[in-house]
């Protein structure tokens, strides 16, 4: 099927670790920064201004770097299967932060998970 000539898939360049870094290094900072719309980040109101986002990349290739992301091969995973792993799709990106956060950090003695900060009412088959 043609793309509309408008589509941001023709927009796709490749990209680099570089750049890939400084995304997800954006992404962390979004958890910090709270705004309510992804285009906030890239305000040039001073409301909402947040001089690093601008500085760091454009909104519409974070945007497009966002749509695209993909862990797995979706092609590897089957999702009829059903004994699949559900998280599947993000699985490498799991095992490679478990690797590196267990060769820097080991938990104590007492570890607190405080599950009361995040109201959420659904049903998860992966708990």
């Amino acid at each position: 099927m043609p793309l509309p000539p408008h589509s941001p898939v023709n927009d796709w360049k490749p990209t680099t670790p570089d750049e890939i870094r400084c995304f997800l290094g954006l992404c962390v900072l979004m958890g910090i920064i709270y705004k309510p719309r992804l285009n906030m980040y890239w305000s040039s109101d001073d409301l909402y201004q947040t001089q690093i986002f601008g500085e760091t990349m454009t909104r519409d290739r974070c945007l497009l770097l966002l749509r695209f992301l993909h862990f797995a091969n979706n092609n590897d995973l089957n999702p009829k299967d059903p004994d699949r792993d559900r998280l599947g799709k993000i699985r490498p990106l799991i095992n490679l932060v478990r690797a590196r956060c267990s060769a820097v950090y080991s938990p104590g003695k007492d570890l607190c998970v405080d599950e009361s900060l995040l109201l959420f009412k659904g049903r998860l088959a992966f708990k």
